[in-house]
């Protein structure tokens, strides 16, 4: 029996897929080449550019391209491509069922080599949830939407470097096969989350590797076997709770508090086939208000100055920051829970959302009037603001994400555009 997917009760079961088969391109298959798993696959939407691509011309005596942070590596042997090519990186959001940090978009899409590459993920502590190094695997996404398992992963503890086989361009990245979720439950649904107001109350559970395959499969059914027990602790101010399976707890957060914390939830499983232990952690954050954002690839933000102002029945306005030069401001047309898709501010229509986020010496918005070439007119970014939970002066919780225009005081009618995202929860002052 594989290692089975606990959660607390109501938790949907998350929907298994055909495997995919990459898109091919220039070459048939080699070879040689490693071969991926066959199973079944997760399916997910395709993930956002993130910053800035790399780009590296490589021929056939072979070569490596490594992104600007040095994160993600890519080496290729002599004799992997038959003509001089033009590779680039590109680091878009991560759909992967717990993908570890950003992934990554590989191009030429499709292009096959005869010999195989070396793709390898740099990772830190915090970025990992599991003491074991058999929990961490590689995966690729295809044409089909489907994430598939990639074979031969090695992990190197010392460097903290993942490495795999690449065979072929398309959206790649690191994942982890169990980890800990933590959900918090609210009138009208659940939602994941790392945060947690101040005298609120979240549930955790266990879960397994969401990229079923053949190998995964083994890991699971010969290493581990049935979970024989879970012994939970706690690092930090709250308490935890037991809930009715010994997969799952409730983390109680202190009742009053002032300044954002963080505590540490800890899972240690103990195995029937296995005196193996495995040992899984997870931050929460505690804290009154929130906005978090990603921009352009940039590392998250969490504001903590931030506020909620309703300034009708129709309009209200998430805010977050203290300076001119580092402010965003979101405003939704609607007095509900819904998605509010990026629309026309100057008209004011309902339904939609809009905003902007001010960044140094630029701000970056949903929408741009081009005055200058009446043509284009209206700029429209895409993009929503998705609102999970909406009660007029009490509380605001949601996610956001799309793009945004540069506001260039040099250029009339701007066209360059950047990636945003992000989660809120905020209550009045």
């Amino acid at each position: 029996m594989k290692l089975t997917q606990y959660i607390i009760a109501g938790l949907a079961v998350i929907s298994s897929l055909l495997a995919c088969d990459p898109k091919p391109e220039v070459t048939p298959e080699k070879p040689g080449l490693p071969e991926q798993e066959t199973g079944t696959g997760t399916t997910t939407e395709i993930g956002q550019p993130l910053g800035s691509l790399v780009s590296k011309t490589i021929g056939p005596e072979g070569g490596t391209i490594t992104t600007a942070d040095g994160k993600v590596q890519l080496v290729l042997p002599a004799g992997a491509l038959s003509k001089a090519t033009n590779i680039t990186i590109q680091p878009i959001t991560n759909t992967a069922p717990n993908g570890i940090g950003p992934a990554f978009r590989f191009s030429p899409d499709g292009l096959q080599f005869a010999k195989p590459a070396t793709l390898t993920f740099a990772y830190t502590d915090e970025m990992v949830t599991a003491n074991d190094v058999d929990m961490l695997k590689v995966a690729f996404q295809g044409e089909n939407k489907v994430w598939q398992n990639v074979a031969g992963v090695s992990v190197d503890t010392q460097t903290k470097r993942i490495s795999a086989p690449m065979a072929h361009f398309s959206d790649w990245s690191a994942y982890e096969i169990a980890y800990l979720e933590s959900f918090v439950v609210y009138s009208g649904g659940r939602t994941q989350t790392e945060f947690v107001q101040y005298g609120e109350t979240i549930s955790l559970g266990i879960y397994e590797d969401l990229i079923i395959d053949d190998a995964v499969q083994k890991v699971a059914d010969e290493k581990f076997g049935d979970i024989k027990d879970v012994k939970w602790s706690l690092a930090g101010a709250g308490e935890i709770k037991k809930s009715q399976s010994a997969k799952g707890i409730f983390y109680v957060a202190p009742k009053t508090g002032k300044d954002r914390i963080r505590v540490t939830i800890s899972a240690e499983i103990t195995f029937r086939k296995s005196p193996k232990k495995l040992i899984l952690v997870h931050p929460i954050y505690v804290g009154n208000n929130y906005v978090e954002v990603n921009f352009d690839g940039n590392p998250t933000r969490v504001y903590s100055r931030v506020n909620l102002v309703s300034s009708n029945n129709q309009v209200w306005y998430i805010e977050a920051g203290d300076r001119e030069d580092d402010y965003l401001s979101l405003a939704v047309f609607g007095n509900a829970a819904g998605k509010f898709p990026f629309g026309n501010a100057l008209k004011t229509e309902s339904g939609i959302s809009s905003g902007y986020y001010n960044q140094g010496n630029y701000a970056y918005r949903t929408h741009f009037a081009c005055v200058a070439d009446l043509d284009r007119g209206i700029q429209i970014m895409d993009g929503s603001v998705v609102v999970d939970e909406y009660v007029k002066g009490k509380i605001a919780r949601g996610t956001f994400s799309g793009t945004l225009m540069k506001d260039d005081p040099e250029q009339d009618c701007p066209s360059h555009k950047v990636s945003i995202s992000g989660k809120f929860f905020l209550t009045p002052e």
